[in-house]
């Protein structure tokens, strides 16, 4: 499982700092990705299944050690759509969570994530030598980085040495991940 955008967590967080300063409590997460797909455009439970863990893991790094209230769980699924909100209940406290993903069948991609209602928009660009890389932003304030996959990968081979490099979305934490999936995808009611 290589859902790369958990890895712009630490990179959120500072862009959070800039804006409001201190993290306050993380009461709400949004996640929003609208995307053109390369092999034809997905229907709603093939769209949640390869989209949602990239937000659900990027949602459970910055609000962990929690699980789904069932009780909560409500969204539609719409032809090319998923809506989802559920709630987050962890030793923080609850977290209220909102996941909106469009398949586009034309138009310019749209990923953007934040807590709290402060939204972040996620892109890319080219450096000088070619590489590309990530930026997260917010009105004026920009947080630039190497790519969060490159940065997932890096870490991942670090970890199989001695270098101390991070597994971001290990085991546990992938099945976690899933089993989100599966709760969610179940309780939603279909259009």
């Amino acid at each position: 499982m290589t859902p790369q955008v958990a890895v712009a967590a630490p990179f959120y967080r500072e862009l959070y700092t800039k804006v409001r300063g201190e993290t306050d409590p993380i009461r709400e997460f949004y996640g929003e990705f609208r995307n053109r797909s390369r092999k034809g455009r997905k229907r709603h439970e093939e769209l949640w299944c390869d989209v949602s863990p990239h937000l659900l893991a990027l949602m459970m790094e910055l609000v962990p050690d929690g699980d789904i209230d069932p009780s909560s769980i409500n969204g539609r699924l719409a032809e090319h759509e998923c809506e989802v909100e559920f709630t987050w209940v962890g030793p923080a406290g609850r977290c209220a969570v909102r996941i909106l993903l469009v398949d586009l069948a034309e138009g310019n991609p749209v990923r953007r994530f934040g807590v709290n209602g402060l939204l972040a928009d996620w892109g890319g660009y080219r450096d000088d030598r070619g590489i590309y890389r990530s930026i997260l932003k917010h009105g004026e304030v920009e947080i630039r980085s190497d790519d969060f996959l490159h940065i997932m990968v890096a870490d991942f081979v670090d970890s199989v040495g001695d270098k101390g490099g991070r597994v971001w979305v290990d085991g546990p934490r992938a099945l976690r991940n899933q089993d989100a999936l599966v709760r969610v995808l179940d309780g939603l009611v279909r259009e």
